[in-house]
């Protein structure tokens, strides 16, 4: 008991490090909200686990965001829904997790060959509240100083002929230009020919409909730094091809079985649906991986 105290006591504090990774217990706690639902969206049922008394304090201020709380569970679906599917047809496939957070798609989806990199803070409180040895899939965690480190020296070797897909949930929206360029640039190197899972906002849409939750990650001392109004052009001129986009409002819409509101979107708030998606890119293109 002793030695459980100190390792909590251990983690909170260096919590307090990265703001940017202070965000992860908001996104966690939505999880953990949505696995208590009667009918869950994504059905994180790991998520509460994470939620030491720390992330429940950054979670209390994220509480009313409740339409960016519902972006964040259907974002987390869509991208469960492309892994499963992927998975199906190669259980063998590598996925990388950038910037993972409390993701547990290790633990909740069959087949794959699992790494996930994260700031030390976030690895000590995973390994303590649900340890590798539990994984029924092969994980290994991997810490990283991204202020400090190179990505290209942490990066797995990739296994000769697995296919490889890298996910990264709710990441390039903090990124600068220029470090963007830098992580495409890393990974197209280690994993030649990975399809790669990511989400995106468009400057509009974070003008119009993402002001109040802007201002409440402002107050972890994490901002918002890639809002251009094109953001997969950056993509393009990496050498990665866009092979699908999914609507994170369109398909938050779907979930709740607001079917007026998603004919309104479609019809008249283009800003609105497609501003926000999960993307999915490919250098060269991964045959199968496509949302239907």
């Amino acid at each position: 008991m002793h030695r459980l105290s100190k390792l909590n006591n251990a983690s909170q504090q260096k919590h307090t490090l990265n703001p940017i990774s202070d965000t992860a217990f908001f996104t966690c706690g939505a999880r953990a909200a949505d696995a208590r639902a009667v009918i869950p969206v994504c059905g994180d049922f790991y998520a509460e686990r994470f939620l030491d008394k720390h992330g429940c304090r950054i979670f209390e201020g994220f509480k009313r965001q409740t339409g960016a709380c519902a972006g964040i569970v259907a974002r987390h679906r869509i991208i469960d829904d492309l892994l499963r599917d992927l998975l199906v047809r190669d259980p063998a496939t590598s996925v990388i997790v950038i910037g993972a957070g409390f993701d547990s798609r290790a633990f909740r989806l069959l087949g794959g060959d699992w790494t996930e990199l994260d700031e030390s803070s976030i690895i000590d409180l995973k390994n303590l509240r649900l340890p590798v040895a539990q994984c029924p899939n092969p994980l290994r965690r991997i810490a990283i100083d991204f202020a400090h480190q190179e990505l290209s020296a942490c990066l797995p070797e990739p296994a000769p002929g697995t296919p490889s897909v890298v996910v990264m949930e709710g990441v390039f929206i903090y990124l600068s230009e220029a470090r963007i360029t830098a992580t495409l640039d890393a990974l197209r190197r280690a994993f030649p020919g990975h399809a790669l899972i990511c989400d995106l906002n468009t400057r509009l849409f974070c003008t119009l409909y993402g002001a109040s939750i802007v201002r409440q990650i402002d107050t972890l001392g994490a901002h918002f730094r890639y809002l251009v109004d094109e953001p997969t052009q950056i993509f393009r001129l990496a050498g990665y091809q866009l092979e699908t986009a999914v609507s994170i409002v369109g398909k938050t819409l779907e979930y709740a079985n607001n079917l007026a509101m998603l004919f309104l979107a479609n019809c008249c708030t283009n800003s609105l649906l497609h501003g926000y998606a999960v993307h999915v890119f490919h250098t060269p293109k991964i045959e199968g991986l496509c949302q239907s």
